[in-house]
């Protein structure tokens, strides 16, 4: 591979995505106004925000995501963290393979393993405190 061909392969994916952007902004147009023919005068804004019974599953209003990536970096530092301290619990122990594959392989999985599982009681933590915060929302 030269450097030609790479360039060549970046001026038509720029290229293919600049014309598929075009017909997605002009499809999406043309959806937009028949949804808007659609409804015509019945149209009201309260819907859009679940005030309505029509689309009462439809919350525009709250948006969780910053609770979910901050639990989910909070879950990731903390599974960093826990790595850390496993690696150096199993150093100052006197645990030492000979094998140097062996020795990086379970740093490795002990690093990896903690950032999952705690990146994942991470957004699980998001997703209880998530349903917390509407039932208690729906109750009053």
């Amino acid at each position: 591979m030269n450097l030609e061909s790479i360039v060549v392969a970046i001026i038509v994916w720029i290229c293919v995505s600049g014309f598929y952007s075009l017909v997605e902004l002009y499809a999406r147009r043309r959806e937009r106004i028949a949804i808007i023919e659609k409804f015509g005068d019945k149209f009201d804004p309260s819907l859009l925000y679940g005030k309505s019974s029509g689309f009462s599953g439809l919350d525009l209003g709250k948006s969780f995501s910053a609770l979910k990536a901050g639990c989910l970096l909070l879950g990731l530092g903390l599974g960093l963290l826990v790595g850390l301290l496993i690696s150096t619990a199993l150093i100052s122990k006197g645990y030492d393979v000979d094998n140097w594959q062996n020795r990086n392989m379970l740093f490795s999985v002990a690093y990896s393993s903690s950032v999952l599982l705690f990146g994942g009681a991470g957004l699980i933590a998001a997703f209880v405190i998530e349903n917390k915060m509407r039932n208690k929302e729906k109750q009053e």
